[in-house]
């Protein structure tokens, strides 16, 4: 049978059932087993079958699917883009009367632990509260966050993760790069720019961001395994001053700066710059704003890995709008954007490019 032409009569005909039942099958209403909704969707998303949007939509007239989301503040360069994935996304779902309620919250390297999971809890219960359908979070890396995805599971409110992943948790998927892999990358960067000898120093901020930690463990790996002879000292003070012009460093010892916190990437180069150090170093990081572009040009920085965040806020909603609406999960329960490396050769700044990295609205 041809995907493009099932109908709800051949859907129902291959289930022994009526359209009726299909009908609520496709619609999530009670009156059927859950082993034949199971069964009528199976049968559906073989063949790809969905609704006529305009029948859902009068089905769904006076209610709304509110979706709450709560992502980062900082940085907004990087946030706000994940953010005009969602709202796109949301946009093309208006018609089933999708309702985004946002929540954002701030991570700075000057707050204690304890401090930053309450406020962070506290927006979670705050999106609980408002009876969302389902919700899209960016998590962090702490135990009790995976207790609170698995109550909010438990309680019949699916959790999709962006970007970072609680992959031990009951969150139905994951949008998000391959962190690990694109330290990796970062790894293979710096080796091939140092012709495989030298001294790195690898900036990774905080780990209360899987991301950092994966990107660091990434780079680490990819560096011991084919850079043997690059000696790699990992650095990880509460400002980028103690960082990298402490009284324990010398950063003219290094031949080459790996910054994973794509938030600093830029602030760094200013301070080496203020420090009259700069053209002494490579320097490789994270996630690209005006501010980096500006010294991929100028030389400073050598090379960026980044990471589509306007992809990742897209996708997670549209994802997951298709499995409140018709049940259909992706292909994988984990789903990774694309790592593209951006040099000062192929930074496209031209705004008739097509680029979300690029654009300005």
């Amino acid at each position: 049978m041809s995907k493009e032409k099932v109908t709800l009569q051949d859907i129902a005909d291959m289930a022994g059932v009526t359209i009726g039942t299909v009908d609520r099958a496709m619609h999530n209403r009670s009156g059927i087993s859950e082993e034949t909704r199971r069964r009528i969707l199976e049968i559906a998303n073989r063949y790809n079958y969905k609704p006529d949007m305009i029948g859902r939509s009068l089905s769904l007239k006076g209610k709304k699917l509110k979706i709450g989301v709560l992502i980062r503040e900082y940085p907004s360069f990087f946030w706000d883009s994940v953010l005009k994935g969602i709202l796109a996304a949301a946009k093309e779902s208006a018609l089933f009367g999708v309702e985004i309620l946002l929540k954002r919250y701030d991570l700075t390297d000057y707050e204690d632990q304890d401090s930053y999971m309450k406020k962070y809890k506290n927006r979670l219960f705050e999106l609980k509260d408002e009876n969302v359908d389902a919700m899209v979070i960016v998590p962090i890396n702490n135990v009790n966050i995976v207790k609170d995805i698995d109550d909010l599971s438990d309680g019949g409110i699916p959790v999709v993760t962006v970007n970072d992943d609680n992959a031990q948790s009951k969150r139905i998927f994951h949008i998000g790069p391959d962190t690990y892999q694109s330290g990796r990358v970062a790894a293979q960067l710096t080796g091939d720019l140092l012709q495989g000898k030298g001294n790195v120093l690898l900036y990774t901020a905080n780990y209360l961001s899987y991301g950092y930690f994966f990107r660091k463990n990434g780079f680490i790996n990819k560096m011991s395994e084919d850079y043997p002879c690059i000696n790699v000292i990992e650095r990880k003070n509460t400002s980028i001053e103690e960082a990298f012009y402490g009284n324990d460093i010398v950063l003219r010892d290094y031949d080459c700066i790996c910054n994973v916190d794509g938030a600093t990437v830029s602030s760094v180069v200013d301070l080496i710059i203020r420090r009259n150090d700069a053209g002494r170093f490579k320097y490789v990081g994270f996630e690209i704003n005006n501010d980096v572009k500006k010294y991929l040009q100028s030389g400073e920085i050598h090379a960026i890995v980044s990471q589509d965040a306007y992809s990742q806020g897209y996708f997670a909603l549209k994802m997951l709008t298709d499995f409140l609406l018709y049940k259909k999960m992706p292909k994988y329960n984990c789903m990774y954007v694309r790592t593209d490396i951006i040099l000062k050769e192929n930074m496209i700044i031209n705004d008739r490019i097509i680029n979300p990295y690029f654009m300005d609205s």
